[in-house]
């Protein structure tokens, strides 16, 4: 009994500290995880360019017809997997743009902070 109480006791207290983390969290943290995953998402996209590009240059190197086709399978699911990686990185995009408006009409401060500034470097960088 005592050990399946301490358990519980556990769990609550695990529980108790998610909560607070959520309610504890900076007032523009939404912007400030949009922004990192639009980083992630510009680097990731990057990536798989210059993927692209590699195996393009490969093929045309290649002189075994059954390597050629391999390479161009390859290529094929690379050029699947970056136009998922474009769908998200172009989502996540317009998802910050409406934040940091949301934030900017609740908090005219806004445009001053660190989130902000940071969020819109981000964006000017966005590859599109």
């Amino acid at each position: 009994i005592n050990a399946e109480y301490g358990k519980n006791k556990k769990e609550m207290s695990l529980s108790a500290r998610a909560k607070s983390k959520i309610t504890n969290q900076t007032p523009y943290s939404n912007v400030k995880i949009q922004t990192n995953s639009l980083k992630r998402l510009i680097i990731e996209l990057k990536s798989y360019e210059e993927e692209i590009e590699q195996i393009e240059q490969k093929i045309q190197s290649l002189d075994d017809e059954y390597l050629i086709s391999k390479q161009k399978q390859f290529l094929n699911e690379t050029k699947q997997v970056y136009e998922q990686v474009k769908t998200t990185l172009i989502t996540t995009n317009q998802k910050l743009k409406q934040n940091l408006q949301i934030e900017q009409e609740k908090d005219s401060n806004f445009i001053n902070t660190n989130e902000y500034n940071e969020a819109i470097q981000t964006l000017q960088s966005y590859p599109f």
